[in-house]
């Protein structure tokens, strides 16, 4: 097939109708802005089905996936598939939202109390906005846990994958500005560049199809989770 690559690649997944553009990774080198290649940064961006790069030497068993989460449709979008995944192999998923220590933007708003209580009203706004965000999130059946961070988001993104050795990470390329601004593009394309291991890139549309029971509200009462929060004072 002859062409531009990026876009015959686009032109065949819409046209087969696939639910996700698999392609395998090359080697990072010392300076590379995307060790991945022109071509793969290019779909990443523009394909608005899911993105899966496999990093080279990656293992076949799924046992920890990793879906940092923004509170954005992106993200929420990122966390429904991530959950199924979990299902269908078996693995553990943490969720992570990473909030700035203290956001400019939050640092202007007209507060009558101290920085030490700012800080703290700052962080239980992330907590209730988190789970809030969990609330209607089909989570039965998996291994899970959430963690809340406070820091440099796609740094703190890479080093929880580190931590907990992830086999995958899945996170919206998209997300949201102001209080919550944790998975802009910018951020997800820096965990790209990084490839801690091998990535899912969701876009517009759902990885695995999404079959939702009418009872899944009613079930996230019964749902057991860890929380990890790490966040200093």
């Amino acid at each position: 097939m002859l062409g531009n690559p990026r876009e015959e690649i686009i032109h065949q997944a819409e046209a087969l109708g696939v639910n996700v553009i698999m392609m395998g990774s090359g080697d990072k080198v010392r300076g590379d802005r995307f060790p991945l290649g022109v071509t793969a940064q290019n779909i990443i961006r523009g394909a608005a089905t899911p993105v899966w790069i496999v990093r080279r030497g990656a293992s076949q068993r799924m046992k920890n996936i990793l879906c940092p989460v923004d509170f954005s449709d992106h993200s929420r979008r990122a966390l429904v598939n991530a959950a199924d995944l979990s299902r269908m192999f078996g693995a553990k998923l943490q969720v992570l939202t990473v909030a700035e220590k203290l956001p400019r933007v939050y640092r202007g708003m007209p507060l009558y109390v101290g920085r030490g209580n700012q800080r703290a009203d700052w962080e239980e706004r992330c907590r209730k906005e988190l789970e809030k965000f969990l609330r209607d999130i089909d989570l039965e059946g998996i291994m899970w846990n959430k963690e809340i961070r406070s820091g440099e988001p796609h740094g703190e993104v890479l080093k929880a994958a580190a931590e907990m050795r992830a086999d995958l990470v899945v996170m919206g390329s998209l997300g949201r500005t102001g209080l919550t601004r944790i998975l802009m593009g910018s951020v997800a394309e820096k965990v790209a560049r990084e490839l801690p291991c091998s990535l899912v890139m969701m876009k517009a549309q759902d990885m695995v199809e999404q079959k939702r029971s009418s009872k899944a509200k009613a079930r996230k009462a019964g749902r057991k989770f860890e929380t990890l929060e790490k966040m200093p004072r």
